[in-house]
C-alpha cells in the first residue's frame, strides 16, 4: 500500500525473461462517503495479506459470510413478503 493511496499489483508474467508486470491502481478514497472506511478495508486487506496485525474492526472470513447470508435472508423476506428462517450457522 502506497503512502499516495494506490496499490501496485504485481500480475505473473509466464514468457520468458519476465517475472511480473506491474499495475498502479488509485484507491484514494479520501472523499469517499464512508467516513474513510473504504480505505480502511483495504489498508486491513493489504495487512492480512502481508501477514501483518489487522485493525480490530477486522472480522474473521466466517463472521463476514454469516453477515452476508443474513442481508440475503432479508431481501428475500422483504421480496417475498414473508418471514425467510435463517438455518443455524454455527
Amino acid at each position: 500500500f502506497m503512502e499516495d493511496g494506490s496499490l501496485v499489483i504485481r500480475h505473473a508474467d509466464a514468457r520468458e525473461g519476465h517475472e511480473y508486470s506491474e499495475e498502479t491502481v488509485d484507491v484514494n478514497v479520501s472523499a469517499d462517503g464512508h467516513g474513510g472506511g473504504d480505505m480502511r478495508l483495504v489498508e486491513d486487506f493489504v495487512h492480512a495479506v502481508r501477514g501483518e496485525e489487522r485493525s480490530i474492526s477486522s472480522t474473521e472470513i466466517l463472521d463476514s459470510v454469516y453477515g452476508h447470508l443474513i442481508a440475503y435472508a432479508a431481501d428475500d423476506a422483504m421480496m417475498q413478503h414473508r418471514v425467510v428462517e435463517i438455518e443455524d450457522l454455527g
